[in-house]
């Protein structure tokens, strides 16, 4: 494998990152168009009165613990090497195994706008989705893909 096709692999963490941010920006949309986008204001007092809600989001945080236990243990096996002494075949071997515990970390933080997708149908409120929303972009935008943690060239780094 060439030096530069290994670099084109290194910016794939970063287009599905965004695009996974896209969909819950999506997701928002979606909830709105249900309701022809009209204002509804985020009653607390009515979503902390309906334990279905609390339930839900309950679940939803949750989610950010389970992201970060299924990232470990599918990242569990690989042992950080020195990614710059590798030869292209090792680091695309190594690069995909961090890739997976990645992607399945943006998943699971997906999966939080879509309990807020759920909780703004059931409730009939658009507004209910923003903050789900909101908690996963901060979570998606504050994950990086790395590689190895001490040694990576700034070439090979992919925030």
């Amino acid at each position: 494998m060439k030096q530069d096709q290994l670099k084109q692999f290194m910016f794939v963490p970063k287009i599905v990152k965004y695009a996974l941010i896209f969909s819950a920006l999506v997701y928002v949309i979606v909830a709105g168009a249900q309701y022809q986008f009209q204002y509804r204001s985020f009653d607390v007092e009515a979503f902390l009165a309906n334990q279905l809600n609390l339930i839900l989001s309950l679940v939803a945080v949750s989610m950010i613990g389970v992201a970060s236990v299924l990232k470990k243990i599918l990242s569990g096996g690989v042992a950080d090497k020195d990614f710059n002494i590798m030869d292209n075949n090792e680091k695309l071997i190594f690069y995909k195994k961090k890739f997976i515990p990645y992607i399945v970390q943006l998943v699971v933080y997906e999966s939080i706008t879509i309990y807020g997708l759920v909780l703004s149908f059931i409730n009939k409120n658009p507004s209910y989705i923003i903050p789900f929303a909101i908690l996963t972009i901060v979570l998606m935008l504050n994950t990086k893909f790395e590689i190895n943690s001490t040694s990576v060239s700034r070439s090979y780094s992919v925030e």
